[in-house]
């Protein structure tokens, strides 16, 4: 099936980005640029203030700073409506305005295929629920020029997952061959990638049947997509999505445990969802504990009411040995602009676990037939291959947060 008139588009304008000149020296440190950001995008934002105080020498690695955060076109959107793009530089109100188009372009042909995904699972009895980016624009959370998806992601129950990704075949999707096997895949990541090109455009489809991939912190957060199924409801369109309740947790534990605070759209997404959903805080705090997220939400709360005057109830959540709300307030800018120590970063998901210790050893010595399946590793292998998994982990955590996308 062919991709919509502007899938060609897509291509040309969301992977050609256009470049910025050189500015000289920026004066801001990268958790100013951080909260310069979160001060333009936030529901209430004076953008006109905001940009006075900008000088004109910060706008290169601004607007690069948006683009890392996948803001650029919510940055845009907001200026556009503030109609303070003329504050902005020639060069990075162009590259601003290309973003927001290329995301449109990009979202027009996601929204296309998720819309043929979901009806072709609802048809074999093995539904879908939307997360993130898919879930935020077809509900009207964010306008589809406004927050880019590079992917689609769903939530499916373990049970219907073979049957899924056989339907997912005959529309031309592909298992992605580069995974690490499909015992290992079924035992423990239960994350299934398949590919399609659309119009040379790469489609990506994630289904996942457990939120969080690693197996020691899916342990410490027991949110299952079993659980999102049984409280799921039909959108306008009649697809199945989460409750927010579900919703709003999940994107919680996305940003502070999967990705340990990492990108300031992530956080935008919280702020959107508890301004936007009718949250039922009662029923929220019940799920919480179930899943036992009461720190992971103190944290991901309290920093967007910081950073973008989000409104909810964050102290709520502030359980016994939960990271203080100082801390918080005081490391959040840090850890969105990567510019924390990276063994703190490296360590936020277990900070925020209730028991820490027991998760990092579970994650430092996972059972040995991961080991073997993982690493393709002979099982007597494995005990040896454990001992050296956590300097291993330490080697990988350092390379990946030095060379971060």
């Amino acid at each position: 099936m062919r991709g919509p008139p502007c899938a060609r588009r897509a291509r040309v304008l969301y992977c050609v980005r256009n470049p910025l000149p050189h500015g000289g020296p920026s004066g801001l440190d990268p958790a100013a640029i951080v909260k310069t950001l979160a001060a333009l995008v936030r529901a209430d934002a004076d953008c006109a203030a905001v940009l006075n105080r900008i000088h004109e020498r910060d706008w290169p690695e601004l607007a690069r700073a948006a683009a890392a955060h996948r803001a650029a076109p919510l940055l845009f959107s907001r200026l556009s409506a503030a109609r303070a793009l003329d504050l902005a530089p020639g060069p990075e109100r162009v590259f601003l305005e290309r973003e927001a188009r290329g995301a449109g372009a990009m979202n027009a042909l996601l929204l296309n295929e998720h819309a043929r995904v979901v009806r072709t699972a609802a048809e074999i009895d093995a539904p879908l629920l939307a997360l993130k980016g898919a879930h935020l624009v077809s509900s009207g959370v964010y306008r589809a020029d406004e927050r880019p998806m590079t992917d689609l992601d769903y939530a499916i129950r373990a049970a219907h997952a073979a049957r899924a990704c056989d339907a997912l075949s005959k529309l031309g999707y592909e298992l992605d061959a580069a995974g690490p096997g499909d015992e290992f895949t079924r035992k423990y990541a239960r994350e299934f990638l398949l590919k399609r090109t659309v119009a040379q455009t790469p489609v990506a489809v994630e289904l996942h049947d457990a939120l969080i991939p690693s197996l020691a912190l899916r342990a410490a957060f027991p949110l299952s997509a079993d659980r999102l199924h049984d409280h799921a409801h039909a959108d306008s369109n009649g697809f199945p999505v989460p409750c927010p309740e579900h919703a709003l947790l999940f994107c919680i534990l996305h940003f502070a445990v999967t990705h340990r605070f990492s990108r300031l759209i992530w956080l935008v997404d919280i702020d959107r969802m508890c301004r936007g959903f009718a949250i039922d805080w009662d029923a929220f705090e019940e799920e919480t504990r179930q899943a036992r997220a009461e720190s992971a939400v103190h944290a991901a709360l309290r920093a967007p009411r910081a950073l973008l005057g989000t409104d909810a109830p964050d102290a709520r959540f502030a359980v016994r040995g939960a990271l203080p709300g100082r801390v918080i307030d005081r490391r959040a800018a840090l850890w969105l602009a990567g510019a924390a120590p990276a063994a703190e970063i490296s360590a936020l998901p277990f900070a925020l676990c209730r028991k820490p210790a027991r998760a990092l050893l579970r994650h430092a010595f996972p059972p040995a037939d991961f080991i073997a399946l993982r690493y393709g590793v002979p099982a007597v292998a494995a005990p040896a291959w454990a001992a050296a998994r956590p300097l291993l982990l330490a080697a990988r955590a350092l390379r990946a947060l030095r060379g971060k996308k």
